[in-house]
């Protein structure tokens, strides 16, 4: 058997060994209230994404992911790959949802060009909806000092919009350095600082897939987004043992915290997040679990309106509440998530309208 196995991938077309096909399939009921005066939301969806990388030669891939969503320009557009379950079984479309190429010229260094996979690191969604992937092009710099340390520096300038009647296309760049530190086996500590700069944005008419939160003057954004963005991670393995209990029902502990300021406002410029993991790394097979938990404040200008993720409060900023996920595995490549999003809108007594957002997800992973 090992020999006809090794005569048919001999006898494979070379750019059929090179190239690797994944994806992914979610099934998902949506429950969502908003008050005082209560609106119900109550709907079921589902996502695919399916993803295929090829080697041109041992320094270049291109790869591209095909996926359900839509290509309107709102923030729907922007921010989920979900289709709803509606209109009488009519059709669900198929989008690129990335595109790209990346060359590696040696190790350490990768720089990429087209639509592609976020390359900010946050420890848990804050700046970004998971679900967005910029264009532009961006430089990936990884080095390891020692066993213990490693360093890393992300750059790179994400296309917003662009017009044949403008002159002043608007973009942003970032600047991100950090590291991952080892101080002993069982902890492992991660850093980094984002500085976000934007250009053409203030002054211009608000983004087609905006949230419709940030000041406007005249109906033009009446500030740039430049900001300072710190964020620090903390994982422990086995925490209970190295508190020396000898106990490991928890196989690891995760700490997390993220700031974020808005150098060009002076009122309602900031977003914190501060957060917890528990349980497994990653959910990969029967009975691993993690549970994730954080609590979110982002200030009315602290970040561009088309960025957060839009299942806290629609992407809303000028809101704060909690997040809690908790996940499953039932087997190899597939688990269940519960969602919950308790939110609300910053501002007094009167405007508040808490929100409740609760999700049930039934994920598959192939490959």
């Amino acid at each position: 058997q090992e020999d006809y196995q090794k005569l048919a991938k001999d006898s494979m077309p070379e750019w059929v060994k090179n190239t690797k096909f994944t994806g992914d399939f979610r099934l998902r009921y949506e429950y969502k209230r908003t008050r005082p005066n209560p609106i119900e939301t109550n709907r079921g969806r589902f996502r695919l994404r399916a993803n295929v990388e090829s080697r041109v030669n041992h320094k270049v891939k291109v790869g591209f992911t095909l996926a359900t969503g839509i290509s309107d320009n709102s923030a729907g557009s922007t921010r989920s790959n979900n289709q709803t379950s509606q209109g009488v079984f009519n059709k669900k479309p198929i989008i690129i949802d990335k595109a790209f190429v990346q060359w590696q010229p040696q190790n350490g260094i990768a720089l990429l060009g087209g639509k592609f996979a976020n390359p900010v690191w946050e420890p848990m969604d804050f700046v970004w909806d998971p679900d967005i992937t910029p264009e532009g092009g961006v430089a990936l710099l990884k080095a390891s000092p020692s066993s213990q340390l490693s360093c890393f520096a992300h750059t790179g300038l994400f296309v917003l919009d662009n017009s044949t009647s403008r002159q002043t296309n608007p973009f942003m760049y970032f600047v991100q350095p950090g590291f991952q530190w080892y101080p002993q086996p069982q902890v492992n500590v991660k850093a980094g600082v984002v500085y976000y700069g934007y250009v053409h944005v203030k002054g211009r008419a608000k983004f087609q897939g905006s949230a419709g939160t940030n000041t406007l003057a005249d109906g033009n954004y009446a500030y740039n987004y430049n900001a300072v963005n710190p964020a620090l991670e903390i994982g422990i393995d086995n925490p209970l043992d190295f508190l020396g209990l000898d106990a490991r029902p928890i196989k690891f502990l995760d700490l997390l915290g993220v700031f974020s300021h808005n150098t060009d406002v002076t009122d309602s410029a900031s977003a914190w997040m501060a957060g917890v993991k528990l349980g497994a790394k990653s959910v990969g097979k029967f009975a691993d679990w993690q549970l994730r938990y954080a609590y979110k404040r982002l200030e009315k200008d602290a970040i561009l309106d088309v960025l957060p993720n839009d299942d806290f409060y629609g992407g809303k900023t000028g809101t704060c509440g909690n997040e809690c996920f908790f996940e499953f595995g039932l087997g190899k490549g597939t688990s269940t998530v519960l969602n919950y999003y308790h939110t609300r809108a910053l501002g007094d007594s009167m405007t508040h309208k808490p929100e409740d957002h609760f999700m049930f997800d039934l994920n598959f992973k192939f490959q």
